[in-house]
């Protein structure tokens, strides 16, 4: 590039010492700098991969208004960069798999077709980013890498073209639920899979299974345990181990009330919500709760 320019400053001097008319020379002048400008930066955009830039400067200056060598040389290097732009053809099908010419090209965020008609896209080499918009479809972006001199590469953006997703507002069957005839029951199972039944009520069913666990366990261990001292050493057995079979009795006690209430209290979350629902609350609470609640007592064992 340096000798180049150097060439264009030689002839330059050779110009303007060239014996044209006064009348004549400030225009021509002005014309060929302009010339010579136009292919220096052109060389410069060449060396710089825009080739695109490089061919519109380099077309400016081999018009036939310019010098004939600034022209001759200009014209040798538009063929050269004319050759080395490379371009992509873009082909686009909508998800059932039919072309599409009514989509909205843009590269690197600049509109180039406004339909899809089959035409050589030219780009300067590198990576770049397409966007396709087709009505009815989500956009699609492709990153792409082109080479120099690469010709109608061709671009299928098909496969990722697909119809946007549908919002739960948009589909009906969504939003409507079926609801039961008057005077028909609703199976337990299908109140717990509609959620109409409060988060508190899986938590304090669980917090009242696992507490009349705790009150099986004590309850068992205790009784064995004070089994075991009226046949030894009642009545005169020691307070640590007598104490021992008390606290095991005791944290039974607290395990079943806790289970008991839990219980109690998740039924009648369940009637409410079943209420609220206008669903019937008749197979609530349901038996077993029932059954627990009524042998609620307290174990007492006597030495």
């Amino acid at each position: 590039m340096p000798h180049r320019r150097a060439h264009f400053l030689a002839f330059v001097a050779v110009f303007s010492a060239s014996g044209l008319g006064t009348s004549i020379a400030p225009a021509a002048d002005k014309r060929s700098l302009a010339c010579i400008r136009a292919a220096e930066d052109g060389q410069a955009a060449r060396d710089e991969r825009r080739l695109l830039r490089a061919r519109d400067l380099f077309t400016q200056c081999s018009s036939r208004d310019c010098p004939s060598l600034v022209r001759h040389d200009c014209a040798g290097w538009l063929d050269e960069v004319a050759g080395a732009i490379p371009s992509i053809v873009l082909v686009a099908r909508d998800a059932s798999g039919r072309d599409r010419t009514d989509a909205h090209v843009t590269i690197d965020g600049v509109v180039q077709q406004p339909t899809l008609g089959g035409d050589a896209i030219e780009l300067d080499p590198g990576l770049h980013l397409v966007r396709v918009e087709i009505d009815g479809s989500e956009p699609v972006d492709q990153q792409i890498v082109l080479s120099t001199g690469e010709k109608n590469r061709v671009v299928n953006v098909a496969s990722t073209l697909a119809p946007p997703a549908k919002s739960a507002a948009s589909s009906p069957s969504i939003a409507i639920e079926a609801q039961p005839e008057q005077g028909t029951s609703v199976p337990i199972e299908s109140t717990f899979g509609t959620r109409r039944v409060p988060f508190a009520t899986y938590l304090l069913g669980g917090v009242g299974v696992a507490a009349l666990g705790v009150f099986g366990y004590f309850g068992i261990r205790g009784m064995s345990d004070a089994d075991h001292l009226r046949q030894t050493c009642a009545p005169d057995c020691p307070h640590s181990d007598v104490d021992a079979v008390h606290t095991k009795l005791v944290a039974a006690d607290v395990a079943l009330g806790v289970g008991v209430v839990s219980l109690a209290a998740a039924s009648v979350l369940v009637v409410r919500a079943l209420a609220a629902h206008g669903q019937p609350a008749s197979r609530w609470p349901p038996p077993s709760a029932l059954g627990v609640a009524g042998s609620c007592g307290a174990v007492v064992v006597r030495f």
